[in-house]
């Protein structure tokens, strides 16, 4: 049978398909031309009958299978001399149904059938745009151009190594070659760049005395330029004055100063008639005379010398003994006397005077040993 569907009739009775019941019938200007028929409960298929053109007396049948849910259905068997359209459901993965034409990007695709050339398709022109970067201002993405060389510049105090770098690679820094004896640090009093410089006195900060643990401090700098000393010694410095010396002293000793050397430990030594005793921590120095040391002699006005004169009652003389003659002139003229000779055996005297005395005038006599 050959007929001719209007496409706009066609769609039309698509549409209402939802909105109609059984044996529905269309009003005009459709009425007695279109005819929809429910199929049976248990294959619920759908019958759309539709009168012929004027020319033909038979009926031109479409119909189709319910689609699935969510389906898409799909249309064929139309056009003249078809004969019976049918509906079903569309096939997305069949190329009879998509056939293979490709969606274009107006029409939301992207043209392409390779996820490469749709990436491509998707990106901005990459045409003379070689070695750049895909970037974004926030709303379009565009072509950036690629840093080509990285250098690193640092203080004079670093060295830099592979700079600058132009493909790939490493940027090395190591410690550049100081001066010796140079600490890295800020400007000496003053805020500012750090640099290599000589330490100062205002680098150190106040330290205990116990934070210096090594070395000895030499007595340039305060200190005393020995590790130890002898205990219980008398302090005194070296022969170069660089250190310090420490001498014991036994009992009875004294530092005795030495014009062209140190000071000597000594003991004090007793004269004529003077005892010395050491002890510890003391000196006891006493005189050795006995307790009547004295005599008095009278002087003859005709003489001048005095021969085997006696020692004091229980005064001992020795060759050491010391006797100091007073001469008491009566007259009042000076005269002194001589000591000439002492008699250990005798325990006596003798002695001269330097002139002749005035009648009345004596010898004042001490003895001390």
């Amino acid at each position: 049978m050959k007929t001719t569907i209007n496409k706009s009739i066609l769609a039309f009775a698509l549409v209402s398909f939802f909105a109609l019941t059984a044996n529905a019938q269309l009003a005009a200007p459709f009425a007695g031309g279109v005819k929809l028929q429910q199929g049976g409960a248990t294959n619920p298929q759908f019958g759309l009958g539709m009168k012929a053109a004027q020319v033909y007396s038979s009926d031109f049948t479409m119909s189709w299978a319910q689609p699935s849910s969510n389906g898409v259905v799909k249309l064929s068997g139309y056009g003249p001399n078809a004969g019976t359209m049918v509906v079903t459901t569309l096939d997305l993965s069949s190329a009879s149904d998509v056939g293979v034409s490709v969606l274009g990007v107006a029409n939301g695709g992207t043209g392409q059938t390779t996820l490469l050339g749709a990436l491509n398709a998707m990106l901005p022109s990459q045409a003379g745009n070689t070695g750049k970067f895909l970037t974004t201002n926030g709303t379009n993405t565009s072509w950036g151009t690629a840093v080509t060389s990285v250098g690193l510049a640092l203080p004079a105090e670093l060295t830099v190594s592979n700079s600058p770098v132009t493909t790939s690679g490493t940027l090395t820094a190591a410690w550049a070659s100081q001066t010796a004896n140079k600490i890295f640090a800020s400007p000496d009093g003053a805020a500012g760049t750090p640099s290599f410089r000589a330490m100062t006195s205002n680098d150190v900060p106040n330290l205990d005395a116990a934070k210096i643990t090594t070395g000895t401090v030499p007595v340039s700098r305060g200190g005393t330029g020995v590790t130890s000393l002898t205990g219980n010694g008398i302090i005194t410095a070296n022969a170069a004055g660089t250190g310090l010396v420490s001498t014991h002293l036994n009992d009875g000793q004294i530092m005795v100063g030495s014009t062209a050397g140190a000071p000597v430990a000594a003991t004090l030594t007793a004269g004529n008639g003077i005892t010395i005793t050491n002890a510890s921590g003391t000196i006891t120095i006493g005189s050795n005379a006995n307790g009547n040391n004295k005599a008095r002699i009278a002087l003859l006005a005709s003489a001048v010398s005095y021969t085997a004169n006696a020692a004091p009652a229980g005064f001992t003389m020795s060759a050491t003994t010391v006797i100091n003659i007073t001469i008491l002139e009566a007259g009042g003229y000076p005269i002194t006397a001589t000591v000439t000779n002492i008699n250990t055996v005798n325990n006596t005297f003798d002695f001269v005077i330097s002139g002749y005395p005035t009648a009345g005038s004596s010898a004042l006599i001490t003895f001390q040993n």
